[in-house]
């Protein structure tokens, strides 16, 4: 028999037991996934430190419970350095505990230093379009590194689209569109970039293939004799196989 006072369990009661409990667990089990996701950060500065911060901001962003209180929990479950580990316990309850932005920001104060990111500056200033990179490769490899810079201190994005202009391979840099001094439209410069580009390489096809009809016969080898033939037309080159009767 139950003992007077004490109410009996009921159905509904388990229920909602259970349903903390699997939602416990399920925030455990998220946690720990963010956590392997981000990797620990040993105390590299510079971009290594813009980067691990990227990383806890894009992997808890799309977590609509307590998001603040997620970031700095993975902050520290995955710091891995002594002085750091030691900066950290030396913060305020409240800031270890919620307030990301205050962790955030004297964290990169003093990791992603103002002479670090001027050395990420000087890279974005300097990266021009490989040969063998597409255009929307390189858009990606020259906002990255902006992405590490301090807003504060990042060039306008009029600036922004013009490097992306001035670094351009010289074919494509040639057919693009004259633009106005207050151009800034990071997509569409991005955009034409790439069609010209897929154009060029279009056109570049073509003279190989009519090449191959000019020359049809001048590429004939004797049978029972395998041969290949190179043909090159401006910087594109290729191996194939001669025609046969």
């Amino acid at each position: 028999p139950e003992e007077e006072g004490e109410e009996p369990e009921t159905g509904e009661t388990t229920t909602e037991q259970n349903a903390k409990g699997l939602a416990a667990y399920m925030s455990w089990k998220e946690r720990r996934r963010i956590i392997e996701k981000v990797g620990m950060y040993t105390g590299e500065k510079g971009m290594a430190a813009q980067q691990y911060i990227n990383r806890i901001e894009r992997e808890c962003q799309d977590v609509v419970h307590n998001v603040k209180n997620l970031r700095c929990c993975v902050f520290w479950s995955t710091l891995q350095d002594n002085n750091l580990e030691g900066w950290y316990w030396q913060l305020d309850e409240e800031t270890r505990n919620m307030d990301w932005i205050g962790i955030k920001t004297k964290f990169l104060r003093m990791q992603n230093t103002f002479e670090h990111q001027r050395e990420t500056y000087d890279k974005w200033e300097d990266l021009d379009q490989p040969e063998d990179q597409t255009p929307e490769a390189y858009a990606i490899q020259l906002k990255t590194l902006m992405d590490h810079i301090d807003p504060r201190l990042r060039p306008s994005q009029y600036m922004q689209t013009l490097r992306f202009r001035q670094g351009l391979k010289q074919d494509i840099r040639i057919r693009m569109r004259a633009r106005g001094p207050d151009f800034e439209d990071w997509d569409e410069i991005v955009r034409e970039a790439t069609m010209v580009a897929a154009d060029d390489l279009r056109n570049k096809k073509v003279q190989i293939l009519d090449l191959l009809r000019k020359y049809k016969e001048i590429f004939r080898s004797p049978e029972g004799i395998p041969a290949t033939v190179l043909i090159q037309s401006g910087d594109v080159v290729a191996h194939v196989r001669p025609y046969r009767s």
